[in-house]
């Protein structure tokens, strides 16, 4: 039996958890939601931006990022020592400096730049991402 593109990802990333684990950040779990947001964080255990989320967003250190249905976000930090995963980014730009596992789902018409990164998994990158991505595999 053929497996679907998210279970074959869903695997991947399993394994990815398994070969990259998580360095353990301490701090405040920050969450946004509906509405424009400019917020700057330095060092935070997570991060989450859900559904109708807009606005610019700089983190210095996180341990984990979730985007969840952020129709037009800037987002930029420095470095993600867990895992980034974003379920559909209608319209955006995410920058990211270093980070360990990024999983991005349903990207649509947005710019990911990653400088460094262990491990890149895209399911799905929508209609028209653009992807610049530096360094896979860093460890």
């Amino acid at each position: 039996m053929l497996k679907s593109y998210r279970e074959v990802a869903d695997q991947e990333f399993e394994a990815a958890k398994a070969n990259f684990p998580s360095e353990e950040v301490s701090g405040a779990e920050e969450k946004l939601g509906m509405g424009t947001a400019d917020k700057e964080f330095d060092t935070i255990k997570s991060f989450t931006w859900t559904f109708g989320g807009t606005g610019s967003v700089k983190i210095n250190k996180v341990q984990d990022v979730s985007l969840n249905k952020t129709p037009k976000i800037n987002l930029d930090i420095e470095e993600v020592t867990g895992v980034l995963r974003c379920d559909n980014l209608a319209t955006g730009t995410v920058t990211i400096k270093k980070a360990n596992i990024l999983y991005m789902h349903d990207t649509c018409k947005s710019k990911v730049k990653v400088d460094e990164c262990n491990c890149l998994i895209i399911l799905k990158d929508g209609s028209a991402t653009e992807y610049t991505v530096g360094k896979v595999g860093a460890k």
